[in-house]
Order: structure tokens, then sequence, then C-alpha cells
């Protein structure tokens, strides 16, 4: 068995696709997407942190 350095979340590249959408001038306009794994966000600054306004 030998041991790799990449941790196999990181062997997977993220998922690709493409949207399009169509304007109200009948323009189709593509964005090519990329999936971003969940995670979390907690908003706003330490309690304790100087110069912070409640």
């Amino acid at each position: 068995m030998t041991a790799t350095s990449t941790p196999a979340s990181q062997d997977k590249l993220p998922k690709k696709y493409t949207e399009t959408v169509t304007t109200k001038s009948d323009e189709k306009i593509s964005f090519e997407m990329v999936l971003i794994g969940g995670g979390s966000f907690l908003m706003g600054s330490p309690a304790g942190q100087a110069g912070r306004k409640d």
C-alpha cells in the first residue's frame, strides 16, 4: 500500500455545467458554472473587536 499527499476530495474535479438564459430581446447568454461544495459562514465580527458597532 502506498500513501499519497493529496486528500481524496482534491482528486475529483468540480462538476461543471453550462447555464443558458434568454433575454427579453431573445439574446442567448451562456454561463459556465462550477459546483461549489457546501460549507458554513458566520456574518459579523467578534464582539470584542475594536471599532465594532452593534
